[in-house]
């Protein structure tokens, strides 16, 4: 599965099927039906959906609502993020701001970095599992390090203040 995709009427379902060609099924009144919603250009790390904790998503769309201020055509999907990290994201239609839950549907705090804590969990997420680190800097929005991935590659991993950690890199020595 590359993509899951739930409202409060329907569920849709991105697979790649065994020619590698994404395919799209939608569980809607009742019925299940195939499904083209465009997919065949996504290209995305595949995921096991019972990895994640949909157990409560009533929970997961009113924390959403709260955390974004909106509740308007809520939408739960899980997909990749940046490099393989996959994450439960709940949006609004007109979109307000994208809230992010971990797999186990626990929420990725929203960070103000102007407070010491916030600072200090933005660091920690930058440096996660990294040894040598070049630089660390921050501004008002976010926190990034840049870190030596692998012999002339520099990595940015940057963690803004309402989204997950991601990154980009760069050759340099």
């Amino acid at each position: 599965v590359v993509r899951v995709v739930l409202n409060r009427t329907s569920a849709r379902l991105t697979y790649v099927d065994e020619g590698e060609r994404p395919r799209s099924v939608v569980w809607q009144a009742g019925r299940i039906s195939p499904s083209d919603d465009g997919t065949d250009l996504v290209a995305a790390t595949s995921f096991d959906p019972l990895r994640f904790n949909l157990s409560d998503i009533e929970t997961l769309f009113a924390t959403a609502a709260e955390v974004s201020g909106s509740k308007s055509r809520q939408e739960l999907q899980i997909n990749e993020y940046d490099h393989g990290q996959i994450y439960l994201t709940v949006t609004t239609t007109p979109e307000s701001s994208t809230v992010f839950f971990d797999r186990d549907g626990v929420l990725v705090p929203r960070l103000d970095f102007s407070v010491a804590q916030d600072v200090a969990t933005g660091i920690a997420d930058v440096l996660e599992n990294r040894l040598i680190v070049i630089e660390i800097g921050m501004n008002a929005d976010q926190v990034w390090a840049d870190v030596l991935a692998s012999p002339g590659v520099v990595e940015r991993r940057i963690r803004p203040a309402n989204q997950p950690m991601y990154l980009t890199q760069r050759r340099e020595n």
